[in-house]
């Protein structure tokens, strides 16, 4: 920039270019279901970390187990059944309402009430 009388003036400006595109935030850590092979197996194979609730947790571990042993025996503590129609609607709660209670604190109670009672067999 040049004054009226001939002086030089210079200023610096910054543009930044700034991708707006929103971006999927995922939840950290990972929900999956597992059987009694993978839990054996090490995470780079496919297994749980070692830091897993369900590998440090005398409870969690103990509940595990009792799980992989009813499934072998085909004695299940407790059966539902589902239809394709009530799966879709268990995902669109899900997104609604996020996992477990992260998002509301009686969104596990609702689940509970509104799909599995009704289909406990």
């Amino acid at each position: 920039m040049v004054d009226s009388v001939g002086n030089t003036y210079s200023k610096q400006i910054t543009v930044y270019i700034v991708d707006t595109t929103p971006v999927e935030v995922n939840p950290e850590g990972t929900t999956r279901f597992i059987n009694e092979y993978y839990y054996n197996q090490s995470y780079e194979n496919g297994g749980l970390e070692n830091n897993s609730v369900w590998k440090t947790d005398s409870e969690y571990v103990a509940e595990l187990i009792e799980a992989f042993e009813n499934s072998k025996n085909n004695t299940p503590i407790q059966t539902y059944s589902f239809t394709r129609e009530e799966v879709l609607q268990m995902q669109e709660f899900v997104q609604a309402n996020g996992v477990g209670n992260t998002q509301r604190e009686d969104a596990l109670t609702i689940f509970y009430n509104q799909f599995l009672a009704p289909n406990l067999q």
